[in-house]
């Protein structure tokens, strides 16, 4: 088993949760390292300050979730991936466990003290789903003029700690427009 990539902080407001890593994060030791999808989201949503391009791709994560720089408005974020030792780039073919969600929170204690969660895509989304029944599957989230009405998808509640739960479209490999603006949402 090898050591996770996750970066959760404590006391995060985000923490963005993907599906597994991808060899490049295996390679660079750093979730989304590949490409510059994601952080150009996070820029162009209101996250992070533009001057994190500067920084090598495979640096960022621990820049922003470890030394919370470049984020906007002292927002902590974590990033982190449901499924940490499961690596493939092409995720019709990853299975997920219905345990794995209960595993992540156990594995990781810190994210039972999130604000929000991001839930990227949609077998993260059902997965969470599975375990907490009062999120809403991907399929109910609204078509509005053919493209999914992105943003709340309900709230979990672990130790008495509230947090809300949030659907969006996995930053690559999509053709679904204005991105960003179901991003920011996040922020409202």
């Amino acid at each position: 088993m090898r050591i996770s990539l996750n970066k959760i902080p404590n006391n995060a407001d985000v923490v963005f949760i993907a599906l597994n890593p991808t060899e490049s994060a295996i390679h660079n030791q750093a979730l989304f390292s590949r490409d510059e999808a994601f952080w150009n989201i996070l820029i162009k949503a209101d996250f992070l300050d533009a001057a994190i391009k500067k920084i090598p791709l495979k640096n960022r994560v621990t820049i922003v979730c470890e030394e919370q720089k470049f984020t906007k408005n002292n927002i902590i974020i974590g990033i982190a991936d449901l499924l940490p030792n499961i690596v493939e780039t092409d995720s019709k073919k990853v299975k997920v466990e219905k345990h794995k969600v209960k595993e992540l929170f156990d594995l990781n204690p810190q994210l039972k003290k999130a604000k929000k969660i991001v839930l990227l895509g949609e077998k993260v989304v059902n997965s969470f789903n599975s375990y907490f029944l009062t999120l809403k599957k991907w399929h109910e989230i609204k078509i509005i003029d053919g493209i999914r009405d992105y943003g709340d998808i309900g709230n979990i509640r672990i130790e008495n700690q509230e947090i809300k739960c949030y659907a969006m479209p996995f930053p690559t490999n999509n053709n679904i427009p204005e991105k960003p603006k179901f991003y920011s949402r996040i922020l409202l």
